[in-house]
């Protein structure tokens, strides 16, 4: 939110004002970890109006560091745990029986497994599903390797992120998305293809689009 605010304030854009805040970490007054918000600017003051689906972190900051833990946090959301009950599908062997049953339990108990609305997450996660690096030695390496692969493929359709009313305000829904590249990776498609359908979604009014977005 201080972003927002500080770049409305640096390019004086009259008010009121919709900013769109995506980003990695940031704790917001609820105690949630944002990072996709869209917040309406009034003179009166600022409203969330929007954000992104939440999903949880298993492991919390180990799961900044490791990806596939993302991609089982978006899973578990989606799907809730019967996710777990075909292992042979959960990202291509990247864990062991053990840490499977572990991070199941984590999931589903919410230990260690912080609530996030953080675009910058939903990135890794995604691209640990469609089949990068597991593990990252540096921030941002995962949403750089995963940026540069979707100019390999530009022609090709985007995938549509919904905007779905809810009574505590809208959620960007990544759900259609992940189901989407889950698809895509089954059929063979290759990184550079699902890549730029994941961004020219993200790139398209903030992902916005579907039936439920009037």
């Amino acid at each position: 939110m201080a972003h927002v605010l500080s770049c409305l304030a640096e390019n004086e854009v009259p008010l009121p004002a919709l900013g769109v805040a995506w980003d990695g970490t940031g704790y917001g007054p609820d105690g949630m970890i944002w990072g996709g918000e869209f917040f309406r600017i009034t003179a009166q003051g600022v409203e969330r109006v929007a954000h992104l689906r939440p999903f949880r972190l298993p492991g919390g900051e180990a799961a900044v560091k490791e990806p596939r833990r993302v991609a089982l946090g978006l899973l578990f959301a989606a799907g809730g745990a019967a996710i777990f009950e075909q292992p042979d599908r959960l990202l291509r062997g990247a864990f062991s029986a053990t840490e499977l049953a572990t991070i199941q339990r984590m999931l589903q108990r919410g230990l260690n497994s912080p609530l996030t609305t953080s675009v910058g997450r939903l990135f890794d996660g995604v691209a640990a599903l469609a089949g990068l690096r597991q593990q990252m030695r540096y921030e941002g390496q995962r949403r750089w390797n995963w940026s540069s692969r979707w100019k390999e493929s530009r022609r090709t359709n985007a995938m549509i992120w919904p905007l779905v009313r809810q009574p505590a305000g809208a959620e960007l829904d990544w759900a259609p998305l992940v189901h989407g590249v889950l698809s895509d990776v089954q059929s063979g498609a290759g990184i550079g293809i699902i890549s730029a359908k994941f961004h020219q979604g993200a790139r398209g009014s903030g992902g916005v689009g579907g039936k439920n977005d009037r």
